[in-house]
C-alpha cells in the first residue's frame, strides 16, 4: 500500500456528492454550457481528438457491450452521456464483482464472451483477465498523455486505470440527525450504531477488499472487531446494501461515494460523510476484449472514457479521474490512500482472511 500520488480535497468530494441531476445532463460534461463538439473530421470534444473520421464512420450504427461491477446507476449515466456525445448506442450488464469474474471466465473459456468493454475495481481479477486473454492491448489517440501519468497504464498496456473510487460513511437522513451522524471511522465503531449498521462482505470485490485493508492498516484488526460488535447486517453487494439504507433497514453504513451519489440522484434519503481520518480509495480498471478490438464502437467508448470529456463526467459522479490534467487537484488536502501496485494483491488476500475470521463469515 502506498499513499496516492494524487491529493484530493475531501471538501471537493463532499461538494460533488451534493450535486443534483442538473449538473449531469446529456448535453454537458461537467460544464453548464456543455462540451465543444466538432464532427467535421471525426470526433473532437473540447479540442481533443477522440476518434478520427475513419473510426467514427466505422462505428456509426454500432453498439458497445459493457460488463461492469460498478454502480449500475452511475454506469448507466456514463453510457447515456457517451451516447449523447457520440451518437453510438451502448448496453450494460452489471454484476456483483465476484459474479462478474465467474461469468467472464466461463464465457471466455467457450469462446462466447460477448462483452467488449469490462470494468472492475478488483486488481486480481483484472490481472487474471490479462493472463487469460480476456483483456488485449489497445492504444488511444492520446496514449502518450496516459502513459505520462503514473498508475494509468497497467500490465504492459493490458488494461488501464480509468478512475479512482472512494469509500467513506453514509447515513439515512430520515432516521439520523446530521448532528448525530458519525463524523469519523472511530465514531462509526464506538458502539452507538449497534443493530443499526450494515456493511458488505470484504471479499465481494476490489472496493470492499481495499476498504478492509485500509481499516486494518490504519486502525488494526481490533477495529474490525469493534464493527463486528455492532452486530451488523452483512450484504453480498453494494446495491442491496444501499437499498437497505434507503429503506431504513439500517441507519448507517460504509459505502462507495459513487454508489451513494447514484442513489441520491435516484431520490434515496442518503447523505455521505468524509471521515476525519481520511478516505479509502480503489483503482477502477477498464479493459477491451478481442470482441471489442473488432468493434469500432467499443474503441470509441474506450477513447472517450479516457478523454477530457469522459474523465470530467466521472469527476461529476464523485470518482477521482485517473488523468491529472483536468484541474481538479487540491493543494494541501489530505491524501486519499489508494491500494495499488505490486503489494495490493497480498494485502487484499490477507484483509479478506482477517475479515472472514473476525466476522465469523463463511460466505
Amino acid at each position: 500500500m502506498k499513499k496516492s500520488r494524487i491529493a484530493y480535497s475531501a471538501l471537493a468530494l463532499a461538494t460533488v456528492l451534493g450535486l443534483t441531476a442538473c449538473g449531469a445532463g446529456t448535453d454537458g460534461a461537467g460544464s453548464a454550457a456543455g462540451p465543444t463538439r466538432d464532427v467535421s473530421d471525426g470526433l473532437t470534444i473540447n479540442g481533443e481528438l477522440i476518434a478520427d473520421a475513419a473510426l467514427m464512420e466505422a462505428a456509426a450504427g454500432g453498439t458497445v457491450v459493457m460488463y461492469t461491477g460498478a454502480s449500475p446507476e452511475s454506469e448507466q449515466a456514463v453510457l447515456d452521456q457517451f451516447t449523447a456525445e457520440t451518437g453510438i448506442a451502448a448496453e450494460m450488464t452489471r454484476m456483483a464483482p465476484n459474479k462478474l469474474s465467474e461469468r467472464v471466465i466461463s464465457e471466455n473459456a467457450v469462446d462466447k464472451l460477448s462483452a467488449e468493454i469490462i470494468r472492475t475495481a478488483d486488481k486480481m481479477m483484472a490481472e487474471e483477465f490479462v493472463e487469460q486473454g480476456v483483456f488485449v492491448p489497445y492504444e488511444t489517440p492520446f496514449q502518450q498523455n496516459l502513459a505520462s501519468v503514473d498508475g494509468i497504464v497497467q500490465e504492459g498496456n493490458g488494461y488501464i486505470t480509468h478512475a479512482y473510487g472512494t469509500y467513506g460513511i453514509a447515513y439515512n437522513t430520515q432516521l439520523v440527525d446530521p448532528a448525530d451522524a458519525p463524523g469519523s471511522w472511530a465514531e462509526l465503531a464506538d458502539g452507538t450504531w449497534k443493530n443499526k449498521f450494515g456493511l458488505v462482505y470484504a471479499g465481494s470485490g476490489g472496493g470492499n477488499t481495499s476498504l478492509a485493508a485500509f481499516q486494518i492498516r490504519n486502525f488494526g484488526e481490533d477495529y474490525l472487531a469493534d464493527l463486528d460488535a455492532l452486530e451488523p447486517r452483512i450484504f453480498d453487494s453494494m446495491s442491496t446494501q444501499l437499498d437497505a439504507l434507503a429503506r431504513g433497514e439500517i441507519e448507517v453504513t460504509q459505502v462507495s461515494f459513487q454508489g451513494a451519489f447514484a442513489s441520491k440522484l435516484a431520490g434515496a434519503p442518503i447523505e455521505v460523510i468524509v471521515p476525519d481520518e481520511g478516505l479509502n480509495g480503489v483503482a477502477y480498471g477498464m479493459g477491451i476484449t478481442p470482441a471489442g478490438l473488432e468493434n469500432p464502437a467499443a474503441q470509441v467508448f474506450y477513447n472517450w472514457t479516457m478523454s477530457q470529456a469522459g474523465q470530467a463526467l466521472l469527476a461529476e459522479q464523485s470518482y477521482a479521474p485517473a488523468r491529472t490534467d483536468l484541474g481538479i487537484e487540491s493543494e494541501g488536502a489530505d491524501e486519499m490512500q489508494v491500494y495499488e501496485g505490486p503489494d495490493s494483491t497480498d494485502l487484499g488476500l490477507a484483509a479478506v482472511d482477517a475479515w472472514k475470521r473476525i466476522f465469523s463469515y463463511a460466505g
